[in-house]
C-alpha cells in the first residue's frame, strides 16, 4: 500500500505498548472514509505473539479467548462496523467488555451459571471504522466512556496520493509487494525509564490526563521497539510527530 508507512510504524509501536511494565496496552480506533484501506492497514502489520485477530466477535467469543489465552495483549478487529451492525444490546455488551479490558480490567463475570474470574485482566483494542459510522455512534460511545479509553487516529489522501494509488492499481504493482518481516515481541513485560523532563514534552494544551499516560506509554514502547530500556529525546520526537494523526483532523498523506 502507498503512503501508509508512518501509520504502519505507529501500529507497531502500539503493539509494543502491551509489554511496558506498569502501563495499560494502548488502544486505538482508526477512522477514515470508505475505501482508504483502514481495515487492510490494521491487518497488515505482521505480529507474532499474544495478538488475537477477529473479523467478527461476540461477547462469548471474547470470554472464551481470554480464558484460553492468558497472555493476550491486544485484540484486533479490522472492521468495527461488524459490531455496530448487531442489535443494540449485543453491541453494548461487547463495547462494555472492551471498556473494562482497556481500563480497570476484567474481574469476575457470572454467565449461564458459571463463574469466570479474570483477575483484573487488561488488553488493548485495535480497530477501525468509517467516518460516517464514527459520527453516528460518537455520542453513545462518549457517554459510555469508550472513546476516552483509546486514541482516535484519522487520515485521508491528497489528490496526488489518490493518483499514485490508481497508478499502483493500473500497473498491478500490488503483486510485487513484499510481506513485512514478522514483528517479534518481547517474551514478558519490561521496565522502561522515562524522565519527568521528557514526559512533559509530550503535553499539549488539549492533552487530557488519560491521553498523557497513553502518549507516555507510546514513547516507552518505541524505546522497547528499538531495544532500549530508557526513553530518549528521539522517542519523544517520534511520538510528537505522530500526533498529526491522533485526532479527528483527517490529516492528508
Amino acid at each position: 500500500m502507498i503512503k501508509i508507512g508512518e501509520l504502519k510504524e505507529l501500529l507497531k509501536i502500539i503493539f509494543f505498548t502491551g509489554y511496558v511494565s506498569g502501563e495499560k496496552p494502548v488502544s486505538i480506533m482508526l477512522v477514515g472514509n470508505v475505501g482508504i484501506g483502514k481495515s487492510e492497514l490494521v491487518k497488515d502489520v505482521n505480529v507474532s505473539d499474544n495478538i488475537a485477530y477477529f473479523t467478527d466477535v461476540t461477547y462469548m467469543g471474547i470470554i472464551k479467548l481470554l480464558e484460553e489465552k492468558k497472555e493476550i495483549r491486544h485484540i484486533v478487529i479490522p472492521d468495527f462496523l461488524k459490531i455496530t451492525m448487531k442489535k443494540k444490546s449485543t453491541t453494548d455488551n461487547i463495547t462494555s467488555c472492551f471498556n473494562a479490558l482497556m481500563e480497570e480490567g476484567l474481574d469476575k463475570i457470572s454467565m449461564m451459571g458459571q463463574q469466570h474470574d479474570f483477575k483484573g485482566k487488561k488488553a488493548g483494542v485495535i480497530t477501525a471504522t468509517t467516518k460516517n459510522s464514527f459520527n453516528q455512534y460518537k455520542r453513545r460511545w462518549e457517554a459510555m466512556g469508550f472513546l476516552s479509553r483509546m486514541l482516535i487516529i484519522s487520515y485521508d489522501y491528497t489528490n496526488k496520493t489518490k493518483e499514485d494509488i490508481f497508478k499502483y492499481i493500473f500497473e498491478r504493482s500490488y503483486l510485487k509487494d513484499n510481506k513485512d518481516k514478522r514483528l517479534e515481541m518481547p517474551v514478558r513485560n519490561l521496565d522502561v525509564k522515562l524522565s519527568v523532563t521528557l514526559a512533559k514534552q509530550l503535553r499539549d494544551t488539549d492533552t487530557t490526563f488519560r491521553k498523557q499516560k497513553q502518549l507516555q506509554t507510546l514513547a516507552m514502547a518505541n524505546s522497547l521497539l528499538n531495544n532500549r530500556f530508557k526513553v530518549l529525546k528521539e522517542d519523544i520526537n517520534k511520538i510528537n510527530e505522530f500526533k498529526k494523526f491522533i485526532n479527528l483532523n483527517y490529516t492528508q498523506i
